[in-house]
């Protein structure tokens, strides 16, 4: 299955899981201590595109490379330690072709994996709201798991 198709599988269920948690109306919870919130996004990874390519010595090859892009659906995993502040983790992972590139040819040289965790601190100052804003600040590190 493609990537596409399951992206749009993913959308499609979690559109059809929102319409059907629709029709039992709960009552409202606020956020609050010891709460776990999963929350399916899109993620894009977008690395700097274009790099020149250079020898040992740092000689020019007249070669770039070149990252492609990429956009998944993630999972997200935020806990409110206290009602106030929530930390939050993001899994993933996006698929990227990295070619080099001269004047007149582009060769893939390989597909990369890569995994782009992110951990963020949240600080939501009206977590009884039933829209509850936030101001956040995280770390991400870049994981490169397989090539093809």
């Amino acid at each position: 299955m493609s990537k596409h198709a399951f992206a749009a599988a993913l959308v499609g269920a979690a559109v059809f899981a929102a319409g059907a948690a629709e029709a039992q109306v709960a009552p409202f919870q606020p956020l609050a201590r010891g709460t776990l919130v999963v929350n399916l996004r899109g993620t894009a990874v977008i690395p700097d595109n274009s790099s020149p390519i250079t020898t040992a010595s740092g000689a020019a090859t007249g070669l770039d490379v070149h990252v492609g892009r990429d956009f998944m659906p993630t999972l997200g995993f935020d806990y409110f330690v206290t009602d106030n502040l929530s930390v939050e983790l993001i899994a993933g992972a996006t698929r990227h072709s990295i070619r080099a590139a001269g004047a007149t040819s582009s060769t893939e040289v390989s597909r990369q994996w890569v995994i782009p965790p992110a951990l963020t601190a949240k600080y939501h100052p009206l977590p009884a709201a039933r829209i509850s804003p936030y101001v956040g600040a995280g770390v991400n590190y870049m994981l490169f798991v397989s090539r093809e």
